[in-house]
């Protein structure tokens, strides 16, 4: 290090750093990471990459501070290939759980077909009587057997729904409406003329 300082000094090479960062500029590193500056002294300097000639030195940058070396001083520079550091490992990626879509409620989409196939049930059912004509016993007990399930499921339906749904609230009420009529008169053995149930029926499947 002290033939190095001296040779700088006697050669007028400016300075430009402080003494205490003089070692570690000019020691080589075990595993040369950057260009190499072989002077003719002998002296052999790690000079990074940052460097540049600038009239009749070389002008040396490094986050120490800044070197000048008369020219007349440097046998060659050795060009290594840049070396970039290690980055620090990537943790592993945690894949975030996708959001569940909410269940839909009777009183949704489920609700809604609920009501729906009930609607559709009771049309066919209806499109077989004849709403003159006295209705047999089998059709009768048919008939209060398939009201009475539907009444069921509808009641469940309107029972599970949300405030949100009172449009299909109302809808629900109405088709309640209608099967407990249709039921009264199964009861009876005999359609009441005087009421439109079929068409009551469409109403509903037309709002739904």
């Amino acid at each position: 290090m002290c033939l190095v300082f001296s040779l700088l000094c006697r050669k007028g090479a400016i300075v430009c750093f402080q003494l205490s960062f003089l070692v570690a500029f000019c020691s080589l590193q075990e595993n040369a990471r950057a260009d190499l500056l072989h002077l003719k002294n002998g002296s052999t300097l790690d000079i990074g990459w940052d460097y540049h000639e600038k009239g009749d030195k070389l002008v040396i940058q490094k986050k120490e501070g800044t070197i000048s070396i008369p020219l007349s001083d440097v046998e060659r520079i050795e060009k290594t290939q840049r070396v970039s550091l290690p980055s620090a490992p990537k943790s592993p990626e945690v894949s975030q759980p996708k959001e569940q879509p909410e269940p839909e409620s009777p009183g949704g989409a489920a609700g809604r077909e609920v009501l729906h196939r009930i609607v559709e049930e009771a049309l066919d059912f209806l499109g077989k009587l004849e709403p003159s004509s006295e209705l047999t016993e089998e059709v009768r007990q048919e008939g209060l057997q398939l009201s009475e399930t539907w009444i069921q499921e509808a009641r469940s339906a309107l029972q599970l729904e949300g405030d949100s749904q009172e449009d299909l609230r109302a809808i629900g009420q109405d088709l309640l409406r209608i099967l407990n009529d249709l039921q009264g008169d199964l009861q009876s053995s005999r359609l009441d003329p005087g009421r439109d149930l079929e068409g009551s029926l469409r109403e509903i499947l037309d709002r739904l």
